[in-house]
């Protein structure tokens, strides 16, 4: 978390509202990683895009992600490809949708999302599409 917090001091400094594209696939970064970087998401507002593939982030992350998007005005992609989040999470990333239009891309490809949660994930579809 030593490096998270450096990176989120970062973001919240002056020269880190230059950065629109932050790239942390396979960092192993999991829930706690999650939870410091959403805080800071919430007041920048220059990052466009955001990569978090691959770092074993549970529902826990992706919630507090989701809770601190829903007024970010400037991330248009958000990578949460090969993590480790079920339909609540998704969920969650839904009602955010509903209230922040500027996000247009969510990956969500590879994580053991099944058949059973297809509600969960048609609701996500729904949000997505007025964005």
């Amino acid at each position: 978390c030593k490096a998270m917090n450096h990176i989120c001091s970062f973001l919240s400094s002056p020269s880190g509202t230059a950065l629109t594209c932050l790239n942390l696939a396979s960092n192993h970064i999991g829930d706690a990683g999650a939870v410091l970087l959403s805080k800071t998401l919430r007041t920048n507002d220059t990052l466009r895009t955001l990569i978090l593939a691959n770092n074993l982030i549970g529902s826990n992350g992706v919630g507090s992600l989701a809770e601190n998007l829903r007024d970010n005005i400037s991330l248009q992609k958000l990578d949460l490809r090969a993590n480790r989040f079920d339909h609540l999470a998704i969920q969650e990333l839904a009602e955010t949708l509903q209230r922040n239009t500027a996000l247009r891309y969510v990956l969500l490809g590879s994580n053991a999302l099944f058949r059973t949660e297809c509600v969960s994930i048609k609701r996500f579809a729904v949000a997505l599409r007025g964005n």
